[in-house]
């Protein structure tokens, strides 16, 4: 997707370019149940934003679809989402975290990263 695209459309109209499923679990579909969309491109901004959104999530499984973002600071916000959701999850206590799958894509490009609240340690995963 171009910067000009993404220029012109709105939230609303970006959460189509997010993933909307994480995989399968015994051949059934697993689905995100909360896309929440950013669009800046303001590294200290974003974090601030990602920091603040990840403290008050509940929800299990959420995408984060952050659009605008320049190419050359893409790994400092995968960095910044996954030392912030691996603290905040530790912060939240094992029983009310497992399960919690929190994943952040970047430009609806279908790269980021994600982290998961397993039974045994948080796991992360990368792609960028």
């Amino acid at each position: 997707m171009s910067a000009k695209n993404l220029e012109d459309l709105g939230p609303k109209n970006l959460g189509e370019h997010v993933s909307h499923d994480i995989g399968t679990y015994n051949d059934e579909p697993i689905y995100f149940e909360k896309k929440i969309i950013i669009k800046d491109d303001n590294l200290n901004s974003l974090e601030g934003r990602i920091t603040e959104l990840l403290r008050f999530e509940d929800t299990k499984r959420v995408i984060f679809g952050v659009f605008n973002v320049p190419e050359e600071v893409s790994a400092q916000i995968i960095a910044i989402f996954e030392v912030q959701s691996r603290r905040l999850i530790k912060e939240t206590g094992r029983k009310k975290a497992l399960g919690r799958i929190w994943c952040l894509e970047i430009n609806g490009s279908g790269k980021g990263c994600g982290i998961i609240a397993a039974d045994d340690r948080i796991r992360i995963w990368k792609d960028i």
